[in-house]
């Protein structure tokens, strides 16, 4: 249900029913001639990495609530930077380790990480003397649709393997993502996603994340060089 708003706005062409039980009348069977999972269709729209298509962004976000998010979160002179960091198992890093780039001059940063972690992130803040934003107003678990309208609001997206990504990748930014020494199948072992056109890739091998979070910098840093002020 959480997905609905998104969906229905992003994919115009797609009827898209809330899974209830007991079933929506929408889902009678006598209405289809095919059914099908939604992880199947890879198998027969993506056979091969030719057949990926180049578009940059095929998710759209609420754009009255991304623009005004933008307004609040902006600052004169610098880019717009979400970060998430935490998840479930070896994906997850501490904020910490983030701290080389949290630190770069011209960059805003906002907490785009679902759950409670205001300890952490008031702790970082402070050693390291930076303002890390942590919008209250935002409550990705229970308003996922807000949580897509704020990364929309990003010019660029750093984060381990977890919604944050498959979301800002949808939306077609910038974005650079650590994954754990054994990746998620979707990324065909490969450092570019083959869904998105944006999206980075640093795999910790060995579970070890100090070379891979140093690839993420300095990748990171040539971007923030380029981006217009």
């Amino acid at each position: 249900e959480r997905l609905a708003p998104l969906f229905r706005r992003s994919f115009e062409y797609v009827e898209v029913v809330v899974r209830r039980d007991p079933p929506d009348d929408a889902l009678n069977p006598s209405r289809f001639d095919v059914q099908v999972p939604i992880g199947d269709l890879p198998r027969y729209l993506r056979p091969s990495l030719a057949a990926f298509p180049t578009a940059s962004s095929y998710l759209r976000s609420d754009a009255e609530q991304t623009n005004r998010l933008a307004r609040r979160y902006r600052r004169p002179g610098c880019a717009t930077i979400g970060i998430a960091w935490a998840s479930r198992g070896a994906k997850s890093v501490p904020l910490m380790a983030f701290s080389r780039l949290l630190k770069l001059r011209g960059t805003r940063w906002v907490s785009l990480q679902y759950g409670d972690h205001k300890d952490e992130i008031r702790a970082v803040s402070q050693e390291l003397g930076i303002d890390l934003f942590d919008d209250t107003e935002i409550d990705p678990l229970g308003d996922f649709d807000g949580s897509v309208s704020q990364t929309a609001a990003m010019d660029a997206v750093v984060t381990i393997q977890n919604a944050t990504l498959h979301v800002a990748g949808g939306l077609g930014l910038p974005t650079f993502a650590l994954t754990p020494a054994v990746p998620d199948w979707r990324w065909l072992g490969r450092d570019k996603s083959p869904w998105h056109a944006a999206v980075n890739l640093y795999r910790m091998g060995d579970g070890r994340q100090d070379g891979a979070i140093a690839r993420l910098a300095a990748d990171f840093e040539t971007w923030l060089a380029h981006f217009p002020r």
